[in-house]
């Protein structure tokens, strides 16, 4: 039951954020994050833009691939925060087509 909540609120966000767009630019998109990102560092918001930017813009897979990876997705830091703990200590996040993280290491 709690994946099941946490895809519902994730395809609320999206829909509410870009309606039937596939894609959209990042500055759309963090304005909506928003709360999900309750006092993110620079650090942080590099590493969610590393992860969720693809072709200069946030794709709904991307976005997706992103709360399967390090959801739930909650209002304050959380996710924000577990995206931004990985990355610290892998390198990591660009899909390899085959949805595994693989590539790019972000640094305060």
């Amino acid at each position: 039951m709690h994946h099941v909540t946490d895809m519902r609120i994730s395809q609320d966000f999206w829909h509410e954020m870009a309606r039937a767009e596939n894609a959209v630019p990042w500055e759309q998109f963090m304005a909506a994050f928003g709360p999900y990102a309750v006092g993110a560092t620079e650090g942080r918001l590099k590493a969610l833009h590393d992860v969720v930017v693809e072709n200069g813009e946030v794709t709904l897979k991307r976005f997706g691939q992103m709360v399967g990876w390090f959801g739930p997705m909650e209002l304050g830091a959380g996710v924000i925060t577990r995206v931004r703990a990985h990355l610290a200590g892998n390198d990591c996040c660009r899909d390899d087509g085959d949805g595994i993280l693989i590539g790019v290491r972000v640094v305060d």
